[in-house]
């Protein structure tokens, strides 16, 4: 209770203490915006939890695939459609897989087979539309359909948990009202037991 006092006091006597506080919690999120170490920073650890660790490898999967059918309808070789998924803004470990898979291909290893050797980083779904799509002579086809298929499974855990957040933030400000309330109780209840003994 002492340091929620003592904070407001100072911000409300300080003239520029709300102004410094808006321009810090600006400054911070600017950084997160624009410094993508530092929020990839924070993803990487995230992107190691169970059910994160598949929606990340959706969408690093999904961005690269995307690229690379794009450079492959257009007539780039495959070898060069894989070094120009690696150089994309994705997750390091994803841009390592790509260029050893792109490696592999160049030196004639199929591209499943490729894929396969790094099966830590290439999801089973992602490999077995690639090794489909090779398979069939639709290897564009096969990228485009990963990366749609990636787009619509984010889109819907996006949605699912912007349904959870809503009844999340209600549930904490609860509990931080309630932590207040108690807060600014149990001195006068200290009080009103100290005068009446």
């Amino acid at each position: 209770t002492r340091l929620l006092i003592a904070t407001s006091d100072i911000l409300l006597s300080w003239p520029g203490g709300l102004l410094a506080l808006a321009g810090l919690v600006m400054a911070i999120g600017a950084s997160f915006t624009r410094g993508r170490t530092i929020y990839k920073g924070l993803l990487s650890p995230l992107s190691r939890l169970p059910y994160l660790d598949q929606l990340w490898a959706k969408y690093n999967l999904g961005r690269a695939a995307s690229i690379i059918e794009k450079m492959l309808r257009a007539g780039i070789p495959l070898h060069t459609a894989l070094a120009g998924a690696a150089k994309l803004d994705i997750s390091r470990e994803y841009a390592h897989a790509f260029d050893r898979a792109r490696e592999r291909v160049e030196q004639g290893t199929a591209l499943r087979d490729a894929l396969a050797m790094d099966s830590r980083v290439f999801i089973p779904s992602f490999r077995g539309l690639v090794a489909l799509g090779e398979t069939s002579g639709l290897l564009p086809q096969a990228f485009e359909q990963a990366a749609l298929q990636y787009r619509e499974q984010l889109r819907r855990a996006i949605l699912l948990c912007e349904s959870l957040i809503e009844p999340l933030l209600i549930l904490l400000m609860g509990l931080v009202v309630g932590f207040i309330i108690v807060a600014m109780f149990m001195p006068i209840m200290g009080i009103s037991s100290v005068v009446h003994h």
